[in-house]
Formats: C-alpha cells, structure tokens, sequence
C-alpha cells in the first residue's frame, strides 16, 4: 500500500498544533492527555480515547501535563471513496464523549497495530496494512452514521458545508467546479459560494487551491516526481497554474520549496529515523509490544431458577418521532401518517419545542415569541388526531403547555382544534413558584397554569408529571403550594412524581453549555414517597 494511501504512525505531542487535514485521520491516545477543539467542541482525550477527524475539517490540541502519545491511522480521501464506492459516507468517533459505543473493537485493533508497529516482526507491510483495513471495515460497520439522521440534526448550512468538504476532498485530484457542485446541490452557484465564505472565511476557489497546495508539499520534498508531475496528482491544470497557486500561498516557487526542502531532507529523514526509535522505546516501555486484550469476567445465568413474567407488547403503542421542528416538513408529515395507518399507534413524541430553527426563542433571552413554526406543527398534529379518533384511537398529548397563549387568536383556534381531538393530555409542570420556574426554566409559568385552568374549564383530563429535584422543588412549601392550585382543578385524574436524574449532563457537555444543576443527586426514595404523599391529596 502507498503511504499516501492508508499508513500508521505514533507521535510523541507536546505544546500546541493545528491541523487542516486532507485524509481522514483515526487518533488513538496511548499515554497522557491533550485537549482538543474539534467541530467547535472542546473536550480531553485521556489513554485509550480514539477520535475520528473527517478529512477536509481542522483539530486543534493541546499538550495538558507531560503530553501525550498517540497513534493516528490515515486513509487518503481517494482510497475512501474507492474502498467504500461512496465519497458522502459520515464517519463519528469520539469516545470522549460518546457513550453509545465501547469502542474496544477499535481498542483492540489498535493495540494489534501498535503492537506491530513496535516490534516490527514482519519483513513486509502487509499486517499492518490488513490492520489498517481492519480499522476501516469497523468504521464502516460501526461507526457511520445515517445520512438522514445525520442530516435532521444539523441546520441547513451545516448541512451544505458538510457535503461541500466531502465532495472537495473526493475530488482533489480533478477538476473541481463550483457550478457543478451548486447543480447537484440544487442551490445557485452565488448561494453556494456565500455559504461556504460565511462559514470559512475564504472563497470557495481560494480554499481548494489551499487544499491542493498542502497536498503537493511532501511530493516536493521527499518525490522525484517533475513539477508538471507534482502539479496533475494534485489537481492543478498545468505547472504554470501549479507555480502561481504556490507562490500565493507559500510566497516562494515550488522549485525553490524543492530545492531549500532536499537540502535538509536527508537530516530530517535521519531526525525522523531517532524519533521513531525513541517513540519505540517508548512503547515497549509502556507495555505496547506486545497487545492487549479485553479480559470479561464469565457470568452465568441459570434460566431454570428465573421466574417467568408475562410480556407486555407495546412496541405499537407510541412512535419517536423527533424534533418538533421536524413535524413542520412534508415528508416527515407522510410518514408519520403512513406510519400510523399501517402500525395503528396510539402516542407520538416530539421534542425541543423551543429550538432556534422553529424561531420561537433564541433560548436564553425572554420577550415576543414567535407561534408559526409551532402553529404548523399543531395543524398537522390535529390531521393525525383526526384520523385516529376516526379509527377509535385513543390520542394523547404529552406537553409542557408553554404554547398556551389566551391573546393570540391564531394560536388559540389551532390548539382547541387539537383538543377537539385529544383524550388526554400529560403535562409537565416544573416549578409552582413563577419566580423559581424562571430562574429554574427563564420562562414564567404563568400561561402553563393558565393552560392548565382553561384544560379544566373545558373538561379535558389531564396527568400532572412534577420532576423532583432536592433544593429545588422538593421543599415541602412548594409541595403544598402545588397540591393546593391542583385541588382547585376537577380534571386532574394522575399525579406522577418524576425523580430528578443526570442521564442528560452529556448534553450539556458535549454543546460546552454550564450545567445549571451541576452537584445535585437524585432524591432519596423516602423524599420521592413524601412527594407523592403530599400531591396525592389534591385528587
């Protein structure tokens, strides 16, 4: 294989590096920690983290301590696209912050490979190399993520960035033109050359021919390949376009580049030679000769001795169907319709019913809200309520009642509407104090509460869900302050005290947001009892 191609090599880091790179990269973290800013995210990669950076997209890190060692596997971007017929694959690694996977298949391939690495047993490349592969195929099958999915998280312009770094790094070997990349896009060519200069600074030509110009730096200092030659491999038309590309990027030529990089390139080889062999040293020190294994302890289940207990089948009984922002589209809108004709679902879920693309609030300040998005929502929710009520469907709508708006009309003709159509609704009410609901939400509760009467004027049951967090809102005053506002209420048929938890501080972690709940445990189950005790007694 050429090192152009895949290779793996083992850097000692120390100080801080930037990176722009051209081929996919897998980091592999021996010894140490560095912290590293990738994707506008921030986070540690101690011994064992792996993460993956997308060709096309930059990293930056940081020696924390004594530094780090790491493993980095690259895959050139033409050898992607040939070694998995596609050039829009999304890889995701981050085992820093991801706990969806263990990542120990990548763990134990990476100890192989060092391993060989090490001690270099072999007389040919060929183990590292099927490593290597080994590595890719685990991506692969592991560690890509659906286009789809991948795309419903993201915003339009990310999005699009997202397709133009794949099909830049696909092609940089070729002519590259903005024109045809607008037309498979569907955008105009100005559109997609104002998105790609907001999100990097640089024009779309200027960023590609910078791309090709880091490329062709190695080929000038260790090749004997002509200009010419140098040129075509990295997707210029001819040398004399090669040469004006370089000056204005390097502010020299590439023969004089050629010329000051081969006289130091043979003490740079022998510099690289020592290091390599330091770095080997290293690692036989650390125990990396020879690779590891994940030991798993044997547990054994007697299934004689398990008491069996009946099975409750509701797969069918509620679909996730996502953001709600998502309800707004009209492809989301036929399958969520197809789905339920067909399955016959009685609860749909939506969240994030405050994000910025439905353009109901920014999130952190207070003041005019805008209703649209969410009114589009409601409208479609109210045809699929429709339909199953027409099939004897029994339809519930699970909502924090922030909607609620007695002023606006629109909004108000939308919601009774739904109501018209609902059997029940599950509300969430967070704090009782308007106040600490604020502090707690930066949203006051009145119009939950308002919702909340306006529900029991009209008759339409309703289950209260109050999340219990210890200092927060499980003070006894606040307990008796909501059972007594719920006991005025004829409507309530359930009261369910839901306990607070920290499932969701990777959330926060991973957007670099402050936990705002940072240090509180989960209630006591005597605390949680004493809560139900109390709201209890307003049905």
């Amino acid at each position: 294989m050429n090192e152009k191609t895949m290779y793996y090599a083992v850097h000692r880091f120390q100080g801080e590096e930037e990176h722009l790179e051209t081929a996919m990269k897998v980091l592999f973290v021996m010894d140490g920690t560095m912290r590293v800013r990738y994707q506008e995210e921030s986070f540690d990669l101690n011994r064992e983290d792996i993460l993956l950076v997308n060709p096309g997209l930059s990293w930056e890190a940081k020696a924390q301590g004594k530094g780090a060692l790491y493993g980095e596997a690259a895959f050139s971007a033409s050898f992607l696209a040939a070694a998995i017929h596609s050039s829009t694959m999304i890889f995701y690694c981050n085992s820093a912050v991801d706990d969806r996977h263990s990542y120990q298949d990548l763990r134990d391939l990476f100890y192989q490979l060092t391993a060989e690495y090490t001690a270099r047993t072999r007389s040919s490349d060929l183990l590292m190399d099927q490593l290597l592969l080994g590595i890719l195929d685990a991506l692969v099958e592991h560690y890509q993520l659906d286009p789809n999915q991948f795309t419903s998280a993201e915003s339009e312009g990310d999005c699009r960035m997202r397709e133009i770094m794949q099909y830049i790094v696909a092609h940089l070997d070729q002519e590259i033109s903005l024109s045809e990349l607008a037309e498979k896009m569907y955008v105009s060519t100005s559109t997609l050359s104002r998105i790609f200069k907001k999100s990097t600074g640089v024009y779309f030509a200027d960023y590609v021919m910078q791309l090709r110009v880091r490329m062709s730096l190695a080929q000038l200092a260790y090749s004997d390949e002509s200009l010419t030659q140098v040129a075509l491999s990295c997707g210029f038309a001819n040398s004399a376009t090669f040469s004006r590309a370089f000056r204005k990027c390097m502010n020299t030529t590439p023969s004089a580049y050629r010329e000051e990089h081969r006289q130091e390139a043979d003490r740079r080889r022998q510099e690289e030679a020592e290091k390599e062999c330091r770095i080997r040293e290293e690692l036989k020190d650390l125990g990396y000769e020879e690779p590891e294994h994940e030991t798993t302890d044997q547990l054994v289940l007697d299934l004689q001795k398990v008491q069996p207990a009946s099975l409750s089948k509701n797969w069918n009984q509620v679909i996730n169907v996502g953001a709600l922002f998502d309800l707004t589209r009209a492809n989301m809108q036929f399958h969520v319709v197809y789905l339920q004709e067909q399955l016959h679902f009685t609860y749909i879920r939506v969240w994030n019913v405050f994000a910025k693309r439905l353009l109901f609030t920014d999130g952190r300040n207070t003041g005019t809200f805008n209703y649209d998005l969410i009114d589009q929502a409601l409208d479609f929710l109210t045809e699929l309520f429709k339909k199953a009520k027409a099939r004897k469907i029994h339809t519930c709508l699970d909502t924090s009642g922030i909607c609620y708006n007695a002023d606006d009309k629109e909004s108000m003709a939308s919601i009774d509407k739904l109501l018209s159509f609902t059997d029940l609704i599950m509300l969430d009410i967070k704090h009782i104090d308007s106040t600490k609901h604020k502090e707690l939400t930066l949203h006051s509760n009145d119009n939950i509460l308002a919702f909340l009467e306006y529900l029991d004027k009209n008759n339409k049951s309703v289950w209260i869900r109050h999340v219990l967090i210890p200092g927060i809102t499980d003070k006894d005053e606040y307990l008796y302050q909501l059972r007594d506002f719920l006991s005025t209420l004829s409507n309530i048929e359930r009261i369910d005290v839901l306990p607070y938890h920290t499932m969701g501080i990777y959330k926060y972690e991973k957007l670099g947001i402050a936990y705002p709940l940072e240090g509180i445990d989960p209630p006591t189950s005597d605390r949680i009892a004493h809560a139900e005790a109390i709201l209890q007694e307003a049905l």
